[in-house]
């Protein structure tokens, strides 16, 4: 059996919220809406996706 590798953007996507939380100080989906500031990023869709995995403590 192969080794277990993750896909290229699986890794990126990691990457990204361990950058996230270390060197931009998110904590919670708050301040990642605060972050983006954008219109793409609704809260509503943020709680149902983080509030189940618990990506953030």
């Amino acid at each position: 059996m192969a080794p277990f590798r993750y896909y290229f953007t699986q890794l990126e996507a990691v990457k990204t919220v361990i950058w996230l939380h270390d060197a931009q100080r998110i904590r919670d989906r708050h301040d990642l809406v605060r972050f983006g500031a954008s219109n793409i990023i609704v809260l509503n869709r943020l709680r149902a996706d983080f509030d189940g995995l618990k990506i953030f403590p």
